[in-house]
């Protein structure tokens, strides 16, 4: 499996198991490329296919095109978006109440769904809370910020952690040397959305459901990623030997 390969998987709804496959040499750009893709199985007589689609899809753009064109989908939303934040305050101080709690896959999780409006078209928004997931997050979150902080004070640059220099830090050169300062109002934002996950559907009603079909796509990618790892470990095997 080549390293920069990617996987697009098609399962039926109702049975779960895996109906085809295709591999990529790039990510979809864009959901009218995902539509390609779909266009390439064809063959299949698929007339209503589910979209389940991680963050990086998500944007206005990509939201009004689904909408319009009525396509089915799932999309998970960054918890960085106004999107999100909006949801999560929403129900933040009433989701981890018992009636709202559930078991998935042997994991708690606290789950609240309501319905809204977008450009005319109804949408279910579902947010799903992890108390666990929350403390690691958090504690993953820090450990950043400590390393940030680390390649700020040593004008060590790395590349992908710039988003983090401009939000989470402000840096300024003094008489005595470079003085790197957090931003503690934004780090403590960051721990009101840890261990929260919110998407939106305009298929799928059930909060539970919805997550289902997300962990599936969640477990896919994982062992794909798993493929590719194992497939760069027996080349540095062969090299080495």
């Amino acid at each position: 499996v080549n390293p920069t390969t990617y996987l697009t998987m098609v399962y039926s709804v109702k049975s779960n198991i895996p109906i085809t496959y295709g591999l990529y040499s790039r990510m979809p750009v864009n959901i009218t490329d995902i539509r390609r893709r779909e266009h390439e199985k064809s063959w299949l007589d698929i007339n209503k296919t589910l979209e389940v689609l991680d963050t990086d899809y998500f944007s206005e753009d990509n939201l009004n095109d689904l909408l319009s064109t009525n396509h089915r989908f799932i999309m998970r939303v960054s918890p960085e978006t106004k999107f999100a934040r909006d949801a999560i305050d929403r129900v933040k101080d009433k989701i981890m109440d018992l009636k709202n709690y559930m078991m998935v896959e042997n994991e708690p999780f606290f789950v609240m769904s309501f319905m809204n409006h977008i450009n005319g078209k109804r949408c279910f928004i579902h947010i799903i809370f992890s108390s666990s997931d929350a403390e690691r997050e958090f504690s993953l979150f820090l450990g950043l910020i400590e390393e940030c902080h680390k390649e700020l004070k040593t004008n060590v640059y790395v590349a992908e952690h710039e988003d983090f220099y401009n939000k989470y830090f402000t840096v300024r050169n003094a008489s005595y040397g470079r003085v790197v300062e957090e931003n503690g109002e934004a780090i403590m934002t960051y721990n009101t959305v840890a261990g929260f996950i919110v998407m939106i559907s305009n298929t799928v009603k059930n909060p539970e459901n919805a997550f289902r079909y997300y962990l599936q796509r969640d477990r896919v990618q994982r062992n794909f990623e798993n493929l590719r790892n194992e497939a760069d470990r027996t080349k540095l095997k062969l090299y080495a030997e």
